[in-house]
């Protein structure tokens, strides 16, 4: 073969490649088979196998005659933890106590999510990456801007155990054990101050949501994987949900509200925020660099449409309580038209997520690979 003709192969298997990748989605399997008619391992025979090697992007499972898989994601699905040791990612909830305060935290993950029982001005929503974070609040009243001194984090335990008891009583059936452990954080992240403003109601915890979750071995289990709060508005319920890089949030709206404005407090200490088409984003306030965003909002209703009632007929507003604290009220605000449409079908959900920037993230598995033998290709 030519250099030339050689060079065309090697390009037309990286063009198949290529397209493969893009079209089988959302996973490609690789086999290597004695037999290429064999499929690779199987969900199953993974849960049955042993783990050998963990890797930031990998797992590498060894069966019973030998043969081994090597499971790799399109990103990292593992991260550092203090001891050195590479941790799974897990968005789910664990429920913890602080001073008779319970607050609900993901287990393990790119940003850390903090996700109150209550939620208050002393007790805001917190999305904290290194020494970076952004508390936020949905309001409910009118929110003024206090005049007080600012105070820690109302998630900051300096000591190991102190101040922290395990909840042995009246444990809501859908919260798991409260557990005794540190919610120390970083010095810097010790010095973050709680939202500073008044005249807010307080949301209460309607539901923890559960949901059957999937680990990186295949094992399933229903866990605690967000929280859905009360508000005034008995139209309207509020969901957080940690995801890798952020919390994502659901406006569900079980009627047409009281209201057609929905408005958060925002405090993004050292960034200031930013209009960018209909999306936010979280600049910081010496370099300008993105920390992170509020994606471009979207709604959908319960109707049999084919795009289910698909809308982008709503608006971000941002406006300043405190610039120098870096305080915010961001107002989302809703079409009427669309609440009152005949054809409206309820319940509405409002889709935004919040992001803090992050490395690339994605979870998806990627390769499936059962080192016997030839090769062949196969999409699950």
């Amino acid at each position: 073969m030519t250099k030339t003709a050689k060079n065309k192969t090697i390009a037309v298997i990286l063009a198949i490649t290529l397209f493969l990748e893009m079209i089988l989605s959302p996973v490609i399997v690789m086999g290597y088979d004695k037999d290429p008619q064999e499929e690779p391992a199987t969900n199953q025979e993974l849960r049955e196998a042993k783990v050998t090697e963990k890797g930031e992007n990998y797992t590498i499972f060894e069966h019973a005659d030998g043969t081994e898989t090597l499971q790799m994601y399109t990103g990292d699905v593992r991260v550092e933890g203090e001891d050195g040791k590479l941790e799974d990612i897990d968005n789910t909830l664990e429920k913890k106590v602080k001073d008779g305060e319970t607050i609900y935290t993901n287990v393990n993950g790119f940003v850390d999510v903090t996700l109150p029982e209550t939620l208050s001005a002393d007790k805001p929503i917190c999305v904290e990456n290194g020494a970076e974070s952004i508390m936020f609040l949905p309001i409910f009243g009118k929110a003024n801007i206090k005049e007080a001194a600012s105070q820690e984090s109302p998630y900051i335990d300096k000591s190991t155990t102190e101040g922290i008891a395990q909840d042995s009583v009246d444990v809501d059936e859908n919260a798991v054990e409260a557990e005794s452990v540190s919610l120390e954080k970083t010095d810097i992240q010790e010095a973050a101050t709680i939202i500073e403003v008044e005249g807010v109601e307080e949301l209460l915890t309607d539901t923890i949501l559960k949901d059957e979750v999937t680990d990186l071995y295949n094992q399933t289990e229903e866990k605690q994987t967000g929280i859905r709060y009360e508000t005034p508005d008995s139209n309207v319920f509020i969901e957080y949900i940690p995801i890798d890089s952020g919390v994502k949030e659901n406006i569900i709206l079980e009627a047409n509200p009281d209201s057609n404005v929905f408005s958060f407090v925002i405090k993004a200490k050292g960034q200031y925020l930013e209009k960018q088409q209909r999306g936010i984003v979280f600049k910081d306030i010496n370099t300008g660099k993105v920390k992170g965003t509020i994606q471009e909002p979207f709604m959908t209703d319960s109707s049999n449409t084919e795009n289910q009632g698909y809308s982008e007929e709503l608006e971000y507003s941002i406006n300043t309580l405190d610039e120098d604290k870096g305080i915010y009220r961001v107002d989302l605000t809703v079409s009427k038209d669309y609440l009152t449409d005949k054809d409206r079908v309820y319940p509405v959900i409002i889709d935004p997520h919040i992001r803090q920037t992050t490395k690339i993230n994605y979870r998806m598995l990627m390769f499936l690979v059962k080192k016997v033998g030839q090769t062949s290709i196969v999409a699950e």
